[in-house]
């Protein structure tokens, strides 16, 4: 006996735009076939209003109370999917209305907090049809998952602009290409021990040191490249103090700077870079023999600036998670929240250029 459900989300936008699209939910594998749902996108029966059902059937009894509230519930993961599709369809303010479940004669109003208020940002926009890798949970359920966390923190950093969620994003982006991405495993097929910082110096270098990976490399980062230069304009006067800042809460020793900024990996080049990095030497290591300036021939490379400050996010990321330093806009901003809040969005623009350079349909 076959026992059928329908879940039906009406929502309002406010969008020129028609969804009108049928998609396949893979929910479950038995043997060699995959189980689906249909997901069924229409307009609604009135001006701006549109609907999304939800609709399948299983071999077992629904129970419609709690059905959906479980960790792993199929249920939760479609509706919370098909709005996110649909999110990023209008990139516009959506109004859910109701999400209502009918199981036989009975049905059942589902709770919801209100998530998809502001608009998405035109530059967080992801190809439609890698999005739709949502609902591949089982042939493709490395992207699928890594898509599901992505899109619900994009929704959460897009409605609070909060660092943590920032970092959380780029952390299940670059999780996801050194796990999966050809390049990144030792030949053991074990992880480093030092996993976070060496997936991030990996997916900030070219694949070789070629020409040709390494514009293919600033052109896929193009946007937070950008954001990263402007960065260290606007912030001229503060940059050596962070980094300052730095060395002093992680106790970083002469012989170790120039490893924990990432100069021994990138061999940075960029002009401003080079001159933070020689005023840290002058400033806090002058005494010291084991480090010296930099004397190579800089020039504007302006991806060096990406690179420091996210390897300053890291450290930024740790502190926070550990509980030694509190969010700085708690309760009271104070003066380092200005820079955080600007990394916070060089950080997810980061995680977009990598979800579009290394996600393949």
């Amino acid at each position: 006996m076959a026992f059928s459900f329908e879940i039906v989300i009406t929502y309002k936008v406010s969008s020129k735009q028609v969804l009108d699209k049928q998609i396949d939910f893979e929910y479950y594998q038995y043997f060699d076939t995959i189980r689906k749902d249909s997901v069924k996108f229409r307009p609604g029966t009135s001006i701006g209003e549109q609907q999304i059902i939800i609709e399948g059937s299983r071999s077992s009894s629904i129970n419609i109370d709690t059905c959906w509230k479980s960790k792993r519930s199929n249920y939760k993961k479609c509706i919370v999917s098909s709005l996110l599709y649909a999110y990023n369809f209008y990139k516009e303010r959506i109004v859910i209305s109701s999400i209502e479940m009918k199981v036989g004669n009975s049905s059942k109003k589902i709770d919801f907090v209100q998530e998809f208020e502001p608009p998405l940002p035109k530059d967080y926009s992801i190809d439609l049809e890698k999005i739709e890798l949502l609902y591949r949970g089982i042939s493709r359920k490395d992207v699928s998952d890594l898509l599901f966390r992505f899109l619900c923190l994009e929704v959460s950093f897009v409605n609070k602009r909060e660092f943590y969620n920032a970092y959380r994003a780029f952390n299940s982006v670059y999780t996801y290409i050194y796990t999966f991405g050809d390049g990144f495993k030792k030949n053991d097929g074990k992880r480093d021990t030092n996993a976070d910082k060496v997936a991030i110096l990996n997916v900030l270098s070219p694949k070789t040191k070629s020409k040709q990976d390494k514009e293919a490399l600033e052109k896929a980062l193009s946007k937070s490249i950008s954001l990263a230069g402007k960065f260290f304009k606007e912030f001229e006067k503060d940059i050596p103090k962070i980094i300052h800042n730095w060395m002093k809460q992680d106790n970083v020793k002469a012989k170790s700077c120039l490893g924990v900024i990432g100069d021994q990996d990138f061999q940075y080049r960029d002009e401003a870079v080079i001159t933070v990095i020689n005023q840290i030497i002058r400033d806090k290591y002058k005494e010291s023999e084991e480090v010296k300036e930099i004397s190579r021939k800089s020039s504007e490379r302006k991806i060096d600036c990406l690179r420091l400050i996210i390897l300053y996010a890291l450290h930024r990321r740790n502190k926070m998670f550990h509980g030694e330093n509190i969010d700085p806009t708690f309760l009271i901003c104070d003066v380092n929240a200005n820079d955080l809040n600007e990394i916070s969005a060089i950080l997810f623009q980061l995680s977009i250029d990598l979800v579009n350079t290394h996600i393949t349909i």
